[in-house]
């Protein structure tokens, strides 16, 4: 009995030791492996479970956390931007740490600028890349300084004062005053224009179409060397305008531009100079000599057309081209010499230019337009050393070779003009048979010369045909030997005609039909008296009587 009253209090006690915690029995958890009951992400926690074999559940939570994933830094260059290591979830993609953008890098060099003068426009510095040769900070041009005048030149540069009355109109780039254009010279009453170089701080780098078209008062204009263009008709039919001083800048004149300046007798033509428009002198009477620039591949239609008083033109190197009627009616033209490199002339290019006597073909001619050649009735001399096939007396290949006698190339043959320094042009083989075919000096008054290598000569057909317009007066001496028909028919502008032989000496002296063309005197005037038009002989000591037949 006592027996068995012990055993129930130890089942008892061990009852209460179970559930107060007490292992009587010394007994030991046993966890299984961990079970996910919730599962963790980036930003809620999660739960985790394991059981033991008696029945006892452990739990334990599982943080919330990113899966790190590192951005590597990337090393910047010329072309590539330069970035900081940085840091993002995989999961989620959220960024951890910011990468930062370094931007490129280059190897920078500076090119100083120029502070601006009164003449020349400065610019600020420039940065650029010595690797990839970028431009990292462009140079910008700054306004140019005042210049101070004195007695009307500037001390500084040297250029003249700028007229009044001149108005300039702004030229924008992109939204932006970059230079400025001589609109209107309409309000200038000055006589010898200067176009200022520059206007409110900037270049003037052109002269508007019309700008003085028209005006009757410019005897001179001045054009600096800012000047870029000369646009068209800008100096159109300035009666009065004698000179024009282009600057070293001027590129292209347009057309028309100084046509119908009947007095403009001196120009010269920068090396600048690329284009030239059509009819750009046309009908300048005046005109005696003009120098075409190197860059120009294309004289156009009509440049100098009616340029009456053109005696001599100097084609550029560069020349490719001469368009039609480019020449046509240069009366007083009497030599021609084509640049290698010309290839084409075209119709009527040389029209009418009667007192042409020589032209030099070039190698490099390939193409001469229809009546290129047309009525120049002087044309006796051609050198040809191009590759076409010239004839005497053809009219192919514009009538060049119609009037010629002395057709020779640059290997078998030679000239046969002569020009004296005093401005007579000889035509003679070997100074037999000398001719006097025409005149290129610059003399109003006009004497012939006593002789030619020291024998008499004949005065040809048309040699003061198309001499220069100031050619009022012609004296006649005793070694002319014979005059051609129409050898003095100049349009009539000689007016005063003298022999200084006698009148039965002038009477005696072969002549064709002396009196046939048009001549601006109606009588001779001779030693002891005048043969007029009519036949009278009218002596100094007023006895009048006929001459002889």
């Amino acid at each position: 009995m006592r027996k068995k009253k012990f055993i129930l209090i130890l089942t008892a006690t061990c009852a209460v030791s179970s559930v107060f915690g007490f292992s009587a029995c010394e007994h030991r958890h046993s966890y299984s492996t961990w079970e996910i009951v919730r599962e963790a992400n980036c930003t809620e926690d999660g739960l985790r479970m394991s059981t033991c074999s008696c029945g006892e559940k452990r739990l334990e939570i599982i943080t919330a956390s990113h899966i790190e994933v590192i951005d590597s830094a990337v090393e910047a260059n010329c072309d590539v931007e330069g970035l900081t290591e940085g840091k993002h979830c995989e999961r989620c993609g959220k960024i951890l740490v910011e990468q930062h953008n370094l931007g490129v890098k280059h190897e920078v060099e500076i090119r100083e600028g120029v502070a601006s003068t009164c003449s020349e426009q400065g610019f600020t510095d420039e940065e650029h890349c010595t690797k990839c040769k970028k431009t990292l900070k462009a140079q910008k041009k700054l306004k140019l300084l005042p210049h101070m005048f004195e007695e009307g030149v500037c001390t500084e540069c040297g250029v003249p004062q700028p007229s009044e009355g001149i108005t300039y109109r702004p030229v924008y780039d992109n939204n932006e005053i970059v230079s400025y254009c001589v609109k209107d010279g309409a309000g200038c009453a000055d006589s010898n224009v200067v176009i200022a170089d520059s206007y409110e701080g900037l270049p003037v780098t052109a002269v508007a179409d019309a700008a003085f078209s028209g005006n009757k008062i410019i005897q001179t204009v001045f054009i600096p060397k800012s000047v870029l263009s000369i646009g068209s008709s800008a100096f159109f039919a300035c009666g009065n305008l004698t000179e024009a001083t282009v600057g070293e800048g001027v590129k292209s004149i347009g057309d028309n531009a100084f046509a119908k300046c009947t007095s403009l007798k001196d120009i010269e033509l920068p090396a600048s100079i690329t284009a030239l428009g059509t009819g750009v002198f046309w009908d300048c009477v005046s005109l005696e000599f003009v120098r075409i620039p190197d860059g120009v591949e294309t004289l156009k239609a009509d440049a100098f057309f009616g340029c009456l008083g053109l005696k001599s033109v100097a084609l550029g190197k560069g020349l490719k081209q001469i368009g039609e009627r480019a020449f046509c009616w240069c009366t007083a033209l009497y030599e021609v010499a084509l640049p290698e490199g010309l290839t084409e002339i075209g119709d009527r290019a040389f029209g009418a230019c009667r007192a042409l006597k020589r032209v030099t073909l070039s190698s490099t001619v390939e193409k001469i337009g229809s009546r290129a050649f047309q009525e120049c009735i002087s044309l006796i001399e051609i050198c040809n050393a191009s590759k076409l096939e010239l004839i005497p007396g053809s009219d192919s290949y514009g009538g060049i070779a119609l009037s010629v006698t002395n057709l020779y190339t640059p290997e078998e043959g030679s000239s046969k003009f002569t020009v004296t320094e005093d401005g007579f042009l000889f035509y003679s083989d070997n100074g037999e048979d000398a001719r006097l075919v025409g005149y290129v000096g610059g003399e109003s008054a006009v004497i012939l010369p006593e002789s030619f290598k020291n024998k008499r000569y004949t005065v040809a057909t048309n040699a003061f045909f198309g001499v220069s317009p100031q050619v009022t007066s012609v004296t006649v001496t005793c070694g002319v030997e014979k005059i051609e028909v129409g050898a003095f028919g100049a349009g009539g502008q000689i007016k005063e005609f003298r022999y200084l032989g006698t009148t039965d000496a002038w009477t005696a002296l072969p002549k064709e039909e002396f009196w046939r063309y048009l001549t601006g005197f109606d009588e001779v005037i001779c030693s002891d008296g005048k043969v007029t038009r009519d036949g009278r002989i009218i002596m100094f000591d007023t006895l009048v009587k006929w001459k002889r037949k």
